[in-house]
């Protein structure tokens, strides 16, 4: 068993030796055997708060051997935001994507919106018909000192209100179904830091990754050097 690359692809192969012509005429062939890619399905671009048109996106994940990827702008909601797409552009974001699905056949593409969970106001369930799939997100959890706690805001923030509001106290469960993606504001941040989070997931005994394919979140195996198919 050996391992290589070809074409950006990491792969395990075998070596074979059939010899069709007689003895001492051996012929090599290579048969790969596995193969192995990145997906990433947290994703935004110039329709919210990110760099960068959807076709960047597709672009940059050919060269980072993406099998497959989800757009997943910040939806638009009813109150003041920042970083959210606007309203009036989201016909037109659902309308790019499906248009890319038809010119770029070599990697999946998924149409989502990271959606927040405001009670009352908005929640993931808002949009969920006109998506492949949702992100649900949740920037201001509760509130101390008169003030909501912007989880998503400065790290400093974060830990006072971490303090403040749960006393610091963190629980992680190993048996949630996780999958691994970047966040990317910019095409060139698609697949950062994936083999070094790989690792610490691997070590502390995650062994699939939840990733859509073929239309259908599945679990999957990895390692540190991408999803194997």
């Amino acid at each position: 068993m050996l391992k290589g690359t070809s074409k950006n692809l990491s792969f395990d192969h075998l070596i074979l030796y059939p010899s069709p012509k007689g003895e001492g005429q051996a012929e090599f062939l290579e048969v790969p055997l596995i193969v192995r890619m990145w997906s990433n399905f947290h994703t935004h671009s110039q329709y919210c708060d990110g760099k960068g048109a959807l076709k960047d996106y597709l672009e940059a994940g050919k060269k980072s051997v993406l099998s497959s990827i989800g757009f997943s702008s910040h939806a638009p909601i009813p109150i003041t935001c920042k970083w959210c797409m606007k309203k009036e552009a989201l016909p037109l974001y659902l309308q790019e994507i499906e248009s890319l699905k038809t010119s770029y056949q070599d990697i999946e593409i998924y149409k989502g919106l990271e959606i927040d969970f405001i009670p009352g106001i908005i929640s993931p369930e808002d949009y969920k018909s006109v998506l492949d799939y949702t992100l649900g997100s949740i920037h201001f959890v509760d509130g101390f000192e008169g003030r909501a706690w912007e989880i998503d805001g400065s790290h400093q923030g974060f830990k006072e209100g971490l303090n403040k509001i749960f006393q610091n106290n963190i629980r992680y469960e190993l048996n949630i179904p996780i999958t691994l993606s970047s966040d990317a504001h910019h095409p060139d941040d698609l697949i950062n830091q994936f083999q070094q989070t790989a690792s610490l997931l691997k070590d502390i005994g995650f062994k699939t990754l939840s990733v859509l394919r073929g239309g259908l979140w599945r679990q999957m195996l990895f390692n540190q050097d991408g999803i194997i198919l």
